[in-house]
């Protein structure tokens, strides 16, 4: 895996994920791979107690309530800012510090789920043993986002524009956050999640045509090359396994 250097501190992710980092227009984002992972979650989860470990402005845990009646959910945030905002905005719901959700020692939860995080995490080997440690014997662990370093074409024609750009003498000085701590690909993500003692029972390497355009709406020619190039991208991926930059994954822990 390759890593940032040097990693931010608790301060510096304090700033970085302020609740203004998350969307708040309230509803649910219905995503397409929503429906694939309350498949996993029905087919290998009783479905019970769940938390969601960074749920952001709480879309996920919105749309499976309305999914799956009678389920106990939690939302996991770092900030108490974003802690306080969620409980005032869904009432029904459970929700706790990044901070407090550590503290715990006991199982509690048949199901937690991590959802674009893991490339936020300073030290995974750590947060990876306490989430196991918090799952009841049989729980179910689901883990999705990007996997920055597998190969895909957008993935190369970057990589390509990023190298000739600083071969030519371009400036990279940005004030952009660190948001991605970790990259990996298909292999080292993978083994790190079965390292920290799950079983594997699903895996799914895809693409999607970002950090390119989703659709034609401009008319910019440079814009519908991106989108030409990003399609190309995506319809590979359907047919070569491995290929793409997201991966979804879920993992259960022996009984």
């Amino acid at each position: 895996m390759v890593f940032i250097d040097p990693l931010p501190n608790a301060d510096d992710l304090q700033l970085m994920f302020p609740p203004e980092y998350h969307p708040t227009d309230g509803e649910a984002e219905v995503r397409s791979y929503y429906h694939d992972q309350i498949r996993i979650l029905q087919e290998y989860s009783a479905l019970t107690n769940m938390a969601d470990f960074g749920c952001g402005p709480g879309h996920f845990l919105s749309f499976l309530e309305k999914q799956c009646k009678g389920l106990t959910l939690t939302g996991i945030e770092y900030t108490q800012r974003m802690v306080d905002q969620l409980k005032q905005q869904k009432p029904g719901m459970n929700f706790i510090t990044y901070e407090d959700f550590k503290k715990n020692t006991i199982p509690q939860y048949d199901i937690i789920r991590m959802s674009h995080v893991f490339i936020c995490l300073t030290d995974p080997v750590a947060e990876l043993r306490n989430i196991f440690n918090q799952l009841k014997p049989g729980g179910l662990m689901m883990v999705d986002g990007p996997i920055e370093r597998n190969f895909t074409l957008t993935r190369w024609m970057m990589d390509t524009y990023f190298f000739l750009r600083k071969r030519m003498g371009g400036k990279f000085e940005t004030n952009y956050p660190p948001y991605m701590v970790i990259q990996t690909n298909r292999s080292n993500q993978k083994k790190i999640l079965e390292a920290a003692g799950f079983s594997t029972v699903q895996w799914r390497v895809f693409d999607a045509r970002w950090p390119f355009p989703e659709s034609l709406k401009s008319a910019h020619p440079v814009h519908v090359m991106k989108y030409i190039l990003g399609s190309i991208s995506f319809w590979v991926s359907k047919m070569i396994p491995g290929f793409g930059k997201f991966y979804l994954w879920a993992g259960k822990k022996p009984v």
